[in-house]
């Protein structure tokens, strides 16, 4: 089980580091965090709007609130990857 848990926590740590790669190019999961991080940035912009703001305020709403809990997520899940090699 030990294992199995420190391999898990290598594999998370190698998805989210992009320099502990052996290339140079970016995993998926950066490329998704990049596009929730431009998405996050155009869903400022737009609701900056006042039309937009006022008629899909829930929809702004529940997207900020994944926006949030995804970044959430990855933080947890980089202080859990931390010490893989430890």
């Amino acid at each position: 089980m030990a294992k199995l848990l420190r391999s898990m926590r290598r594999t998370v740590r190698d998805q989210l580091e992009s320099d502990r790669t052996r290339t140079k190019n970016l995993s998926f999961t950066n490329w998704i965090l990049v596009f929730v991080i431009l998405l996050s940035m155009v869903l400022y912009t737009v609701e900056t709007e006042h039309e937009f703001r006022t008629s899909q305020a829930g929809t702004f709403g529940l997207l900020n609130d994944m926006v949030l809990w995804i970044f959430g997520a990855e933080f947890v899940l980089r202080i859990w990857s931390a010490g893989a090699d430890a």
